[in-house]
């Protein structure tokens, strides 16, 4: 027994100078790799560019004196979508990660035309009451949602050092800012001869969520072409526009067309839904 024990502790200290050998060529030998390919990097920055389809809901509001048979009805808004991504790669080639994102949402001014049948009943002047039929008009969207959220993902990667491709999700939340809303117009829209705003240009905060899906193609260690779809929750509210300036259901006298039409816009008035669908490309960028 004791000479086993002995023949064992030799040929432990013959072998370790082997092992320590092994060891540094071993570090040598990924140390030549990494001056090759690049050590990963733990700091990211990583923007991004898309489109995102807002859910808009327009309805009657109920105003006095204007009767029509509009129903509500929704309609796609789209949008711009701007972001930056300052993150840190918590494990090799990003597998999970973690950070902040900003970003910004701009509406963009697509017009959408709508027709409706509308009797405006002028009870302070009884002789005729005005009515249209159709009443045709549109409305685009104007301002943006600002936002900031903190976000973290998980990331599948496979592939050699040298490119590879990857899946994986992320969730954020934070908060958001918006400003803007929608203008309503009946005749061209540089010289319209009636118009409205149909939501309140106060800015409001609100919170937001956002859950997306990633793709991606891995270039080198540190470079990363992306594209993702998202899913976002905002819940955007906001009080309607005032009625016109021009008080046509008190003013006791007949008043022209061009009054009613632009009271009447007043019936109307749209709110965002609070779902947000968007799709985006981008690149992710490690540094030290």
């Amino acid at each position: 027994m004791r000479k086993f024990i002995l023949t064992v502790a030799a040929s432990i200290l013959v072998l370790l100078p082997v092992v320590g050998r092994a060891q540094e060529n071993g570090d040598a030998l990924e140390k030549a790799v990494e001056q090759v390919l690049g050590q990963w990097k733990r700091n990211f920055a990583s923007p991004a560019y898309g489109v995102a389809l807002f859910r808009a809901e327009i309805r009657q509001r109920g105003i006095p004196g204007v009767i029509g048979s509009f129903g509500d009805k929704e309609i796609l808004v789209p949008a711009a979508d701007l972001r930056i991504f300052r993150g840190v790669n918590v494990s090799k080639r990003g597998g999970f990660y973690t950070g902040v994102e900003a970003g910004a949402f701009i509406f963009l001014p697509v017009a959408h035309s709508f027709g409706d049948d509308v009797t405006v009943q002028d009870t302070y002047y009884t002789p005729f009451p005005w009515a249209s039929n159709p009443f045709d008009f549109k409305a685009a969207p104007y301002g943006g949602v600002f936002f900031l959220m903190a976000k973290y993902g998980l990331r599948m990667d496979v592939g050699a050092q040298k490119m590879g491709l990857g899946a994986g999700f992320e969730l954020g939340a934070g908060g958001s800012i918006y400003t803007g809303g929608f203008d309503l117009w009946m005749g061209g829209k540089s010289s319209p001869f009636a118009q409205a705003d149909a939501g309140s240009t106060e800015t409001k905060m609100s919170l937001v969520v956002d859950a997306s899906a990633e793709g991606s193609f891995r270039v080198g260690r540190n470079f990363r072409l992306f594209a993702k779809g998202s899913v976002m929750i905002i819940p955007l509210t906001f009080e309607g526009g005032q009625l016109s300036a021009t008080t046509v259901m008190t003013d006791l006298v007949s008043n022209t067309d061009l009054e009613y039409f632009d009271y009447a816009l007043h019936n109307y008035e749209l709110e965002y839904l609070p779902f947000v669908y968007g799709l985006r490309v981008g690149f992710i960028l490690s540094f030290d």
